[in-house]
């Protein structure tokens, strides 16, 4: 399991980069992934989806549903910031700020249509210490 993938509250995060990368619900995210909201919660458990606590309540980062589906890269990404030390709030943070290693586009924006690419940079990047 990833470290802190429910992390504590998001107090600091600006609103609007909050409503930018769409934060579901986990009703919205457990519609999505075709799952009870039970067995939605033990993905988050298991890394295969990462889950921001917000107002006591988990939010889903929208950066990492796909077509309509859930990424299956976002587990490897959990396992980079695990690997990294980091908690899925530096995670998130890390995907929703721009990154000079993919032309100052957020790793979030590029995530969708380039998967691979944002994590052979997570694993430089993070790995050194970003």
């Amino acid at each position: 399991m990833v470290r802190g993938i429910i992390v504590p509250d998001m107090r600091s995060a600006s609103q609007d980069t909050i409503d930018r990368h769409g934060l579901m619900s986990l009703a919205e995210a457990s519609e999505i992934v075709g799952y009870s909201q039970e067995a939605t919660l033990i993905l988050v458990r298991r890394g295969d989806l990462l889950a921001i606590d917000r107002s006591g309540r988990p939010r889903f980062p929208g950066f990492q549903f796909c077509d309509g589906q859930v990424a299956p890269e976002i587990k490897y990404l959990n396992m980079v910031a695990m690997l990294s030390e980091m908690d899925s709030a530096d995670l998130f943070f890390w995907m929703v700020r721009p990154c000079p290693q993919l032309e100052d586009e957020t790793p979030a924006d590029v995530f969708c249509y380039d998967p691979e690419r944002v994590l052979a940079v997570a694993r430089n990047v993070l790995n050194s210490g970003w």
